[in-house]
């Protein structure tokens, strides 16, 4: 050691102190740096593929293809929302129109939309449109519709509907009466959003990390991506296996110091998997992190398929290691849109969801979630709707959901020219075409014959997720499923030369495929600019 440090010391004798520093310090400073671009490739070739593009889109001529795909998709987006016969309102009347005239055009509307979804041909979406059961909700919803549970003491009913939809969801989803607890929330969203708040605000009370990280699978929801981007959380995405779960070993290569949670889906939307929850939470218990487990699809159901005897794996607070789940009650639930339940395993970990505002003079302010002010009339909606429902309809409809998945499922394994993505034990089931077909051709020919499905990619493929709507007692609408399936496969196999028809998604997402992920956002962008903007045509 004395011979190595004489030899520095001779070395360095050339410098000077200062310059010594100036090196040490610029070293350390670049080896910082290479560390965070290694740690961030996808973040750092991102952020050069949009300098490049934004960089083309300056050059002559290329600005104004670009605006005018934009323009292309905002026409074409557009065209696919009109309301035939509508009447614009842009400014308040000058005259308030009576209650009379104001539900005859809303009813007019409705029963426009409604002529979308009453077939029961809509992926997800609609999850009862029991007429009785919708009545309750109304009803349940109008009763209380002026309730804001912000004034507890002006509304302590809701605080009853909401303390006990909390309970109820605890109680089915495994959770210990003394110890585990939970809120509501707006939607599943936001059940994710104030999961993923919590985990980095105990992040930081406890000194674990200034550089938060949450694991996901590649399937997981993206809202986990938007709470990372609301946040401030680095989102990590890990590949599938071959039986599209997700990928163990690649979550645990996966883990660092910074690593705050694991996120295991029960079921994942894109193909119904249910993800191996005891595994994560495992592992998340191994590293000393919380596991939260998305069930905002499937919490209303999967506890009355297991129940019912179907092979559902543990995914509730039944695996040690879980300390958070979410559920939503607005869709398996049959409550009104749009509530959800986050539970928590301990009252400890809640606490870091909530905000408190102590110096504002208007007062302390806390709150449990996002919003302030919360619509009282949704919780009370919830509320009756568990009630009403009980064990006993919530078996019901698990039974007939399985019953119809299973004439689905057999109905696509009997077409060849398709195949399932996955062995999905849920509701949802996914399929692709195999080669040369394009899946996205069935696609639009299901939607020709009225379905609403999802479309999928990575890979490409198509979902229905079966709810109460489709389960009928005849089982018409999974054999009308069946049959519009052979028919639309039969048609793209007898039509192949045909050009993909215009306003089709097969040319939509056969183009998407092939760009960068820049661009795709601009589309998007351009989408969501047409949702909420419309500008009133002049007067010819």
């Amino acid at each position: 050691m004395s011979a190595l440090r004489q030899t520095v010391n001779e070395s360095l004798k050339r410098y000077d102190p200062f310059q010594i520093v100036l090196i040490s310090a610029g070293t350390v400073v670049a080896a910082y740096t290479i560390g965070k671009i290694a740690s961030n490739v996808s973040e750092f070739k991102e952020a050069a593929v949009r300098a490049a593009f934004d960089l083309a889109t300056k050059l002559p001529g290329v600005k104004g293809q670009v605006e005018k795909g934009k323009n292309d998709v905002r026409e074409l987006l557009g065209k696919s929302l009109v309301i035939p016969n509508d009447q614009k309102f842009f400014s308040l009347p000058l005259n308030g129109l009576s209650h009379e005239e104001v539900l005859a055009k809303m009813q007019q509307w409705h029963d426009h939309d409604a002529a979308h979804y009453d077939r029961g041909m809509v992926s997800g979406c609609i999850y009862m449109a029991d007429k009785h059961h919708d009545s309750l909700n109304t009803a349940a919803y109008s009763m209380f519709s002026l309730t804001n549970p912000l004034h507890p003491n002006v509304f302590p009913t809701v605080r009853k509907f909401e303390t006990e939809v909390i309970q109820m969801t605890l109680r089915m989803l495994g959770g210990d009466p003394d110890t585990a607890c939970g809120t509501t929330t707006s939607g599943g969203t936001e059940s994710l959003l104030m999961a993923i708040k919590t985990y980095r605000d105990e992040a930081f009370a406890k000194g674990k990390t200034r550089y938060p990280e949450i694991i996901v699978p590649v399937t997981a929801h993206a809202a986990f991506d938007k709470g990372g981007q609301y946040f401030g959380v680095k989102v990590v995405h890990v590949p599938l296996g071959d039986d599209y779960a997700v990928d163990m070993k690649a979550m645990r290569r996966a883990i660092n110091r910074n690593t705050i949670l694991l996120v295991g889906s029960a079921p994942n939307f894109p193909h119904g998997i249910v993800d191996p929850i005891s595994e994560i939470a495992s592992l998340a218990k191994e590293h000393g992190i919380g596991c939260h487990v998305d069930c905002c699809l499937g919490g209303f159901v999967l506890p009355f398929f297991k129940a019912l005897g179907h092979p559902i794996p543990a995914f509730d607070f039944s695996v040690e290691g879980v300390t958070s789940i979410s559920a939503d009650t607005h869709k398996y639930g049959y409550a009104a849109k749009g509530t959800s339940i986050l539970c928590f395993r301990t009252r400890a970990l809640r606490d870091y969801m909530y905000f408190v505002c102590s110096e504002w003079p208007g007062g302390v302010y806390a709150s449990p979630t996002m919003p302030g002010s919360r619509p009282g009339g949704l919780i009370a909606s919830a509320w009756a709707s568990m009630v009403s429902m009980g064990m006993d309809g919530y078996m019901t409809k698990a039974n007939l959901i399985l019953k119809t998945v299973k004439i689905m499922k057999d109905g696509i394994l009997a077409i060849p020219e398709l195949f399932l993505i996955g062995d999905s034990k849920t509701m949802v089931l996914a399929f692709d075409a195999h080669p040369p077909h394009n899946i996205y051709r069935v696609y639009d020919a299901m939607s020709k014959k009225g379905w609403h499905l999802n479309a999928l990619q990575k890979p490409a493929g198509i979902h229905i997720c079966v709810t109460a709507r489709h389960a009928d007692e005849d089982a018409a609408t999974a054999h009308r499923f069946v049959n519009d399936l052979r028919e639309a496969v039969d048609y793209i196999k007898s039509n192949t030369a045909e050009t993909d028809g215009e306003g089709g998604m097969a040319p939509v997402y056969g183009t998407m495929a092939k760009l960068p992920n820049v661009v795709i956002r601009d589309v998007a962008t351009a989408f969501i600019d047409v949702l909420l903007d419309e500008k009133e045509k002049p007067q010819a």
